[in-house]
């Protein structure tokens, strides 16, 4: 779950900059038209009050109807319906509601579980996730996965790897995952390391890795 702080910060606006920065007409032809709006819905994993989505629509770039929150906090979610009642807001967690959603209608995850993205847990939610992407990928043409986490954790699994990087590390825990899917689109898919984004979480003190990928 979000620290609700951590959306009031700068470098964490300038993430959300970075991430809106993927989708433009050249790079994201069928999710974004020629005037910069997105066509699609937009899922992510909300905190206190919705910030995320509150940041968003300041963009004009999407409607509220285009959105999908989720969290497995009750209170939550009904704050978040009472502030935004046009939104799609779901009290489950990302894994079950990758399993149980039928449409085939999200152009873009904004997976930003921090600590939930890595080993086990990376493994588990990205392929249930995937299996979603993939099944509105053929039926949109084109999908962005962003995958946000703490580089804290990925240190201290370098400690087993010295050679390799955080990022190398990074790619590295995402690659298999994307291997293990045998779908054809997405095994074959490589990250390239140098078009992560890595910022400091400053109240937490905490470095993260973020990475967008489009099928």
């Amino acid at each position: 779950m979000h620290n609700n702080d951590s959306y009031l910060t700068s470098e964490k606006e300038k993430w959300r900059e970075y991430v809106y920065s993927l989708l433009s007409p050249e790079s994201c032809s069928l999710l974004v038209d020629k005037d910069n709006n997105l066509q699609y819905k937009w899922l992510e994993l909300v905190g206190k009050d919705a910030i995320t989505f509150e940041q968003l629509l300041r963009t004009q770039r999407i409607s509220e109807d285009k959105l999908i929150g989720l969290s497995y906090n009750s209170q939550i979610i009904e704050g978040c319906k009472l502030k935004y009642p046009n939104i799609d807001f779901h009290c489950q967690d990302w894994n079950r509601f990758c399993n149980l959603y039928k449409a085939n209608d999200i152009g873009v995850f904004i997976f930003d579980g921090f600590c939930a993205a890595h080993g086990n847990n990376l493994e588990i939610s990205l392929a249930n996730t995937l299996k979603l992407v993939n099944r509105c990928r053929k039926h949109i043409g084109e999908v962005l996965l962003v995958i946000n986490t703490d580089s804290g954790i990925t240190k201290r699994i370098v400690s087993k790897k010295k050679e390799l990087s955080p990022k190398e590390i990074f790619k590295e825990s995402i690659e298999k995952v994307f291997k293990s899917s045998r779908m054809p689109l997405i095994s074959s898919k490589v990250i390239d390391i140098n078009t992560m984004y890595e910022y400091q979480q400053s109240k937490e003190n905490t470095t993260m890795l973020s990475c967008g990928i489009i099928f």
